[in-house]
């Protein structure tokens, strides 16, 4: 599997995105050809054991993670757009990587969208403002868990950290898979990152 790194997934963006002060429609470009047959989930290989498991059962997905892993649900927060994050601390219990699960449930048609349009999306900051810092660095559409998916890779040129997401579409909702950590971290979370993908099922 691709080496995949990642910045912090901001939920303002996704709320953004879902009606609350962006356009949605200026970002849709061009409909994407058919994702290939290459599934990110069975290419993940790691070794890591996650011991615990998070269920969510209102949406209908569930993955594994570590009994340190400190959770915080961002569920309630807004209508549209429900989070749920899982912060990884290092050996002196400080933060250093993230897991983020989220869940759109009206149909945003992100998948709908080409790489200009992917790199618009990555681009807004919380405060919907245009944040030049940001690239994109990969962008592949693939099958994750047997569902059509756009796979990103993007970087904050001013703090060096990363993110990798997966987007894809289940029903009437769409979910992404993220994950989180600095470029120097990379080295040491990509396997737990693994084992989450690994483990990952709807």
């Amino acid at each position: 599997m691709r080496r995949i790194i990642s910045i912090p997934l901001v939920l303002p963006l996704l709320l953004l995105l879902a009606g609350t002060g962006c356009d949605v429609d200026k970002l849709l470009k061009l409909l994407p050809e058919s994702a290939p047959v290459r599934d990110a989930v069975l290419d993940a290989e790691s070794t890591v054991e996650l011991p615990l498991t998070y269920v969510n059962e209102e949406y209908g997905f569930s993955f594994n993670y570590g009994k340190d892993w400190v959770f915080k649900d961002q569920s309630k927060t807004h209508e549209l757009v429900k989070g749920w994050v899982f912060a990884i601390p290092n050996e002196m219990g400080k933060p250093e990587a993230t897991i983020i699960a989220m869940v759109i449930k009206k149909d945003p048609k992100l998948l709908r969208y080409s790489k200009s349009g992917w790199e618009e999306y990555i681009s807004i900051d919380h405060e919907g403002k245009k944040n030049k810092n940001t690239e994109l660095l990969e962008f592949e559409k693939l099958k994750f868990d047997g569902e059509d998916c756009v796979y990103l890779l993007s970087r904050d040129k001013s703090d060096s950290f990363l993110r990798t997401e997966y987007h894809y579409n289940y029903g009437d909702k769409a979910y992404t898979i993220g994950f989180t950590t600095h470029e120097n971290k990379y080295e040491k979370y990509l396997p737990v990152w693994n084992a989450v993908l690994k483990s990952y099922q709807k």
